[in-house]
């Protein structure tokens, strides 16, 4: 679409143009279409706007209006007579307020001219005048316009036309480019693919060259192996002749074999038939017959069997000479069997005579036996109680000299004093009471604090410190509480975990090998408490009470004379023989620091106790009960080591335990529980020829941990 038809279709552009004017209608049709401009400044913006819609400057627009208006006024001027005039633009020509028009140009002519202040007035003009001059400065801004709008496209249309020549001189070298560039990489594949080809060729000539050799070397692998095979059958046609032959040759064997079972046999069976005095034979006879019989019907069967299959082996000819050689030794064993019952007959009738004159002899020596054995029984146990006594009173006596010296001290009434024994028993008691066989540490820490407090040194017991060197009773009495507590803990500990025994017994051992004392105080606390441990039976004496004997027994008695029940003494009794056996089988735990003097190597109370309280006991009449009950605790708790040191000497005696001792204990048992215990535990040691270790006992390295 061209300028032209753009402004005619604007809604000046529609307004109808002709040579006659009539005044009243072409008014109201410009004031319908667009007022009037009020002002200069108005009609610039309007020319503004025409020059942003048509492409021009504004300064331009503006210039070319003013000199276009000034032209159509002189040209009014001079046409004056026609009554013809253009429409001017009211920046020209306005009226002003007396209803003069004043032309601004004509206004600056002629201030030049007049006086200053004066203003030169003109007539009004008429408004079909006025319209007539704004169409003319319409057409003519038209043409302009449209001159202008032409020149503009036709300077973009040269420049359109540049640049579509640039943009396909631009396409067609791209197009070359291109057209190279798929020439160059067609090139390119094209070489690519010759080069895999060329590979391609390469690789099926070395498959071929390949396959060529493979088949070469197959056929040579196949001439091989029908070599192999041909060698093959040739051999397994050697094979099967040695092989007949080699059956052959033990088909004969067989059949000599046969032949000589069958004679052995035969011999046996007229031996064993014939023979008068069969039935002395023994019962292993019997069986040999069974077997001959068997082996002379199953053999030539089974030699039947081989034969007719062809299966001969070695296995078959070694089972017959087996079988050959076995009724050889069958033979000859019933031929020396029948000679022995011979001669053994024989001997019979000429030593029946001889038994005959030698048995009235033999009674009288068993008697007289029996008399000697009686006597040196009695004689023994005389000895062992005496021995008993002995150590009864002399540990009777160490108590009663130990608390005669100690009384003083424990009946002192004055409060520190009081304090002062209270703070001993604890360093005593606390210590004791925590013994346990954990570890190496934790027994050493209860030993080195017993040590410590028996040496007089310091000891720390919740957070007071105490010495056992401030009166010189002081040391004897904590001597004599660590003795008399560590029979306690047997009485009350050992008695219902005898695991317990051994650690209490370690800790006995490493104070009784520093202080001697404690360990004859503890010895007289226990055999106090246990006289069996020495060994030593109570018998009931003139003129005694009940309560005293059963005391003399080591039961408890109450105030009112009730005796301790069979079960609890016996418990209690067994925890104080155990913990005793502990300490005879348990190793000294090594010396502590800051000892007076060197420690013996010696054990204070050695294994050889063990073996002198059970020949003790067998040699004295058995307690009802208590006797067997602490003999298991012996035997199961030294059992052990007594085997290792004295070996066949300890399985004998444990044998006269079984055969001689055990009965005398069924005669007074009351109850068959333990001594039914013992009896198992003595079978089993006789029938295995050992002896378990007991539960809970110190491994030899413990100390070392």
């Amino acid at each position: 679409m061209s300028v032209t038809e753009a402004l005619r279709t604007t809604p000046k552009g529609r307004l109808k143009y002709s040579r006659e004017i009539n005044n009243v209608k072409l008014e109201g049709e410009l004031i319908q279409v667009s007022p009037p401009p009020l002002s200069r400044h108005h009609e610039e913006k309007e020319s503004s706007k025409l020059n942003l819609s048509f492409g021009l400057h504004c300064n331009d627009f503006n210039k070319l209006v003013e000199g276009e208006s000034n032209s159509t006024l002189k040209e009014g001027s001079s046409n004056n007579q026609n009554e013809i005039c253009q429409v001017p633009d009211k920046s020209v020509i306005s009226p002003n307020s007396n209803g003069l028009v004043t032309s601004p140009g004509l206004a600056r002519n002629k201030q030049s001219q007049s006086p200053k202040g004066e203003e030169i007035l003109w007539p009004a003009v008429s408004p079909s005048l006025l319209n007539a001059l704004q169409m003319n400065n319409i057409l003519h801004i038209q043409e302009v316009f449209e001159s202008r709008a032409k020149i503009s496209l036709s300077k973009r249309r040269r420049k359109y036309e540049e640049h579509n020549s640039k943009m396909v001189h631009l396409e067609s070298n791209s197009r070359e480019d291109t057209r190279r560039k798929m020439e160059h990489l067609h090139e390119k594949r094209q070489s690519s693919i010759e080069r895999k080809q060329q590979v391609q060729r390469a690789e099926v000539d070395k498959n071929l060259q390949s396959l060529k050799e493979s088949h070469k070397r197959h056929k040579e692998k196949i001439d091989s192996k029908q070599k192999e095979i041909e060698q093959k059958r040739l051999d397994l046609e050697k094979e099967q002749q040695k092989k007949q032959e080699e059956l052959e040759r033990r088909h004969q064997v067989l059949k000599s074999l046969m032949a000589q079972v069958l004679e052995s046999g035969s011999k046996f069976t007229q031996i064993y038939e014939t023979f008068e005095h069969r039935n002395l034979f023994p019962e292993v006879m019997a069986k040999f017959k069974a077997a001959v019989d068997k082996a002379t019907t199953r053999l030539p069967v089974k030699m039947q069997q081989a034969v007719q299959s062809g299966n001969i082996t070695d296995e078959l000819v070694a089972e017959f000479q087996d079988n050959v050689g076995k009724m050889k030794t069958t033979l000859l064993l019933i031929t020396k069997q029948v000679e022995e019952i011979s001669n053994r007959l024989k001997e019979a009738a000429d030593m029946k005579k001889q038994e005959e004159a030698k048995q009235a002899e033999d009674l009288a020596k068993a008697e007289n036996a029996k008399k000697q054995e009686a006597a040196a029984a009695q004689d023994c146990g005389v000895q062992a109680l005496s021995y008993a006594l002995q150590e009864r009173k002399a540990n009777f006596e160490l108590l009663a000299q130990v608390e005669a010296s100690i009384n003083g001290f424990v009946t002192n009434s004055n409060p520190q004093m009081k304090q002062y024994r209270f703070d001993l028993q604890r360093a005593v008691n606390t210590p004791i009471n925590a013994i346990s066989g954990v570890d190496s540490h934790h027994l050493r820490d209860k030993l080195h604090r017993l040590v410590a407090l028996l040496r007089g040194e310091e000891v720390k017991v919740s957070g007071r410190s105490v010495r056992a060197d401030r009166t010189p009773e002081a040391r004897l009495f904590c001597q004599n509480l660590v003795a008399k507590m560590l029979v306690r803990k047997g009485e009350e500990q050992v008695s219902s975990l005898h695991e317990s025994a051994f650690p209490i017994a370690a800790v006995l051992l490493g104070v009784w090998c520093e202080f001697e004392i404690v360990g004859k105080l503890f010895l007289a606390h226990l055999t106090a408490r246990c006289p069996y441990v020495l060994p030593y039976y109570h018998t009931c004496q003139e003129g005694e009470t009940s309560a005293d004997y059963h005391r003399a027994l080591g039961y408890k008695v109450e105030d009112d004379g009730t005796v301790e029940e069979q079960d609890k003494f016996l418990r209690r009794m067994s925890g104080l023989m155990r913990l005793y056996c502990a300490c005879l089988v348990t190793r000294p735990p090594p010396p502590t620091p800051g000892g007076a003097a060197p420690r013996s190597p010696l054990h204070p109370q050695g294994l050889e106790h063990a073996w002198m309280w059970l020949a003790r006991t067998m040699d004295q009449a058995p307690h009802p009960d208590a006797t067997a009950t602490l003999t298991l605790d012996v035997v199961s708790v030294c059992g052990h080591q007594l085997l290792r040191r004295y070996s066949v000497q300890f399985i004998k005696l444990v044998y006269l335990l079984y055969k001689h001792f055990l009965p005398k204990l069924r005669e007074v048992a009351v109850t068959s529980a333990t001594l039914g215990r013992l009896e198992s535990f003595l079978e089993v040691a006789l029938r295995s020829g050992r002896i378990a270790e007991p539960d809970g006992v110190l491994s030899p390295g413990f100390w070392s941990h």
